[in-house]
């Protein structure tokens, strides 16, 4: 069984995937660890899944596509994906190159550190100035509504300890933006049962604010970042990039 699985939904990205895989292979190449990539086609109309089977034709195994024959949209292709996913972590990303495999290995340094969910905050996106305003107001208003603090809802990019996914339901399209918040509430609800358990200093602590409350934030410092990481156990840190 791999330890790791990234997970990725696609649809019409028979110009990128060459790109993303080699740079896939790439970031994992050095990994002391075993892998999977599941790819998940979304009723491609283009030559994407052509591409697929041809790749794991010459995969040795750690490729896997899960076929959908007509597209059901992004959210319930990556639904898809994580529940077929066999690694005690996964990775989701997107196949159009928005996120840089290059940093799959920062996330899991990260979660070394005992996290349980890391995301990341494209911090410096290359979309339409349209695209950008929508997403910041977007990301306004669930951090108004919700009190969660974190930067780009959107952001594909995240890494997730297997376990915290099995009480994950997706249920509508578009409802993948919110896991980050999805999780928080799951994870926030358990306090109740954990309170008896021993907790390091850091838990302690967020027991003295109230479990109706989002928790305070914690900064860590990463310096050659290229997006901003947002981590998530039992409470919120956040990592700056410089």
């Amino acid at each position: 069984m791999p330890k790791l699985s990234i997970v990725i939904p696609v649809f019409n990205e028979e110009e990128s995937l060459d790109a993303l895989l080699s740079e896939l292979k790439e970031s994992l190449g050095t990994a002391d660890f075993s892998y999977e990539i599941v790819f998940v086609n979304d009723g491609s109309t283009d030559a994407s899944l052509e591409k697929l089977k041809s790749y794991q034709s010459r995969s040795g195994g750690f490729l896997k596509i899960v076929n959908l024959p007509q597209r059901q949209g992004q959210t319930a292709a990556l639904k898809k994906g994580l529940q077929s996913a066999q690694g005690d972590m996964v990775v989701s990303l997107d196949a159009d190159l928005q996120n840089d495999p290059a940093d799959i290995p920062r996330l899991l340094e990260k979660m070394k550190e005992g996290f349980d969910v890391v995301c990341g905050w494209r911090k410096d996106r290359s979309d339409p100035s349209i695209k950008k305003i929508l997403s910041k107001f977007g990301n306004l208003l669930q951090r108004g509504i919700s009190g969660f603090n974190i930067h780009d809802v959107s952001c594909t990019l995240r890494a997730y300890r297997k376990e915290c996914l099995k009480d994950l339901t997706l249920d509508w399209e578009g409802q993948h933006r919110f896991i980050p918040l999805i999780l928080f509430k799951i994870m926030r609800s358990l306090f109740y049962l954990l309170s008896s358990v021993e907790l390091d200093s850091n838990l302690i602590n967020m027991f003295t604010k109230s479990l109706s409350k989002c928790m305070p934030a914690s900064f860590f410092n990463i310096s050659n970042a290229s997006f901003l990481e947002y981590a998530l156990r039992y409470g919120l840190s956040e990592v700056s990039a410089l």
